[in-house]
């Protein structure tokens, strides 16, 4: 069941920031609970005219070896839009890997402990909280 936070309003938002030019959608999801929460049957009509690619090979406590196969994932596929549909894990991982690929910077240490600034915006990120 789609949590109480998922609101109608967020699905006509979805559909209006998918028009245009956004056609190669990199989807970010938990791995059960994308299917589960019943999220996925509902937003599946929203994807029809584009190109997803979805994202969940990663732990509910996301290591740095998943951050970096998110990065693989999400590089290869050259999206024009990030969404992340889930809980906070899910959101947090949509947003390193949005944020660490456009930097071009390795290793991701050095971003992540703070010792090699952020210099480049990611893509644009919509991020639907299935959690309260």
């Amino acid at each position: 069941m789609i949590s109480k936070n998922f609101f109608s309003n967020d699905l006509s938002l979805l559909r209006q920031i998918l028009k245009g030019s956004k056609k190669k959608v990199f989807l970010v999801t938990g791995n059960k609970s994308f299917q589960d929460s019943g999220i996925k049957k509902k937003i599946e009509p929203f994807f029809k005219d584009h190109i997803v690619r979805r994202f969940s090979d990663f732990n509910v406590n996301p290591s740095i070896e998943d951050l970096k196969k998110g990065i693989r994932v999400f590089s290869n596929f050259n999206a024009d839009i990030i969404i992340a549909i889930g809980g906070g894990s899910v959101i947090d991982m949509a947003k390193l890997i949005n944020t660490i690929s456009a930097q071009n910077e390795n290793p991701i240490k050095n971003i992540i402990i703070g010792k090699t600034p952020i210099k480049r915006k990611g893509l644009e990120l919509v991020a639907i909280p299935t959690t309260t």
